[in-house]
């Protein structure tokens, strides 16, 4: 998958100038774990104003449907999430009901929370 030049300086900068070991580490130094993932979006979330619900998936399904909402085609959205099949890319889309639920703003504030 070809990585665009802003998620390359955001893994520079989680990489901190090492050149060795994972790219996502822990304030000690550690591998980040999927559960550890999981607790960092939550915490954002919560910070956030965000509702209990969300979760690293929930990232996941906001990507795919800012991509349609923005236009792209659905099996283009497929491709992007590396689903074999595009009912589950289907599925992963929600329409919003209101502009501050669209994917695209949820994942904003998420990370508008990392940086601070």
């Amino acid at each position: 998958m070809p990585v665009p030049v802003p998620l390359l300086r955001i893994i520079e900068r989680a990489r901190g100038g090492r050149t060795v070991g994972a790219i996502v580490v822990t304030k000690r130094g550690n591998q980040q774990t999927r559960n550890g993932a999981y607790v960092w979006v939550k915490t954002l979330a919560k910070r956030a104003g965000l509702p209990e619900n969300v979760h690293p998936h929930s990232l996941r399904h906001g990507a795919v449907s800012a991509l349609v909402d923005a236009g792209v085609p659905m099996h283009e959205a497929q491709e992007f999430a590396g689903h074999a099949d595009i009912r589950t890319t289907a599925h992963y889309y929600h329409r919003p009901l209101t502009l501050d639920q669209h994917g695209a703003h949820v994942t904003a504030r998420v990370f508008a929370g990392a940086a601070a």
